[in-house]
Parts: structure tokens; sequence; C-alpha cells
């Protein structure tokens, strides 16, 4: 059977106008960038949007949290049982609205917010802590169009 909401989705091209990277001081002192890297955008109907991101995480830690490099990709289940240090306090350096020119209609503003996040006891292939992040969205249209309301006869 044809789902109807699927045949009336409409993708939705759109250029960045800025990408700004969220960045946090977390409690050991490392530095956490996170971002929210836009692929897809999808128009569900008039007032409706569907984004298709991906997370990019980087650290900076202190020296001493360096260790030795791991050549073998962490998988997300391996990280999960090797949390050392679980919700991790941190201050917010940098958060801004990161904002998409539609080209149907106005602009799609993203702002990227770290949640929780967790220390395990592996490295990364530079030798850099490897940490399990939850992150959060949240979107605002800036210049969209609203529907108008239809009249119906008396």
């Amino acid at each position: 059977m044809f789902d109807l909401a699927v045949s009336q989705r409409e993708y939705v091209d759109f250029t960045p106008i800025n990408e700004d990277w969220s960045v946090y001081k977390l409690e050991d002192n490392t530095i956490l960038k996170t971002k929210a890297v836009v692929i897809k955008i999808v128009r569900t109907d008039t007032l409706n949007l569907s984004v298709n991101a991906t997370n990019v995480v980087g650290v900076v830690p202190p020296p001493e949290l360096v260790g030795t490099p791991n050549l073998t990709p962490v998988d997300p289940k391996t990280a999960e049982s090797s949390i050392e240090k679980p919700d991790m306090k941190f201050e917010t350096i940098h958060e801004d609205w990161n904002s998409y020119q539609l080209a149907d209609d106005g602009t799609l503003q993203l702002k990227h917010l770290l949640v929780e996040v967790a220390r395990t006891s592996l490295h990364d292939e530079r030798g850099d802590p490897v940490y399990r992040v939850y992150t959060q969205d949240i979107m605002r249209g800036v210049g969209m169009h609203k529907p108008t309301a239809e009249v119906l006869p008396k």
C-alpha cells in the first residue's frame, strides 16, 4: 500500500549560512566541540520540516589525559561498557544558532546542545580520551510562509 504522507514529502534544497561549533569545557578540563552537519531537509507539509543531520565531535584534552593511541575503532557498545566518569559536569563556552537558507521559503535555524557527557577509559587513534556524548537539536523557522486559513461559506 502506498503511504500518502510519503508521497507528499518534498526535499528542500538549502545553503548553509553558518554552521558553528558548540563548545564546552568539561570538568576534567577537556574542551569538547560538537556540531550537527545537516545532510538533507524534507518538508512533510506546509509547516513541518524533517532534518537529517550527523553529529561531529572533537576533543582537546589536557596533556595528562592523553594516553596510548588505539588504532582499533571504538564501537558504541565497547564505549558504553568502558565508562569511568559518568555524568560529567560541563560549562558552555559557545552555543549559537546555525542557519540554513531554504530554497523554497525562509531560513531554518538549528541549535546543537550538549545534554550529557561521560568519559571512557578508552583512547582514540591520537591517544585522546573517548567520550560518550548525548546531544539534542532544537529548530526554529525564520521568515517562513504561514498557511492561510480557508474561509468556508456560512
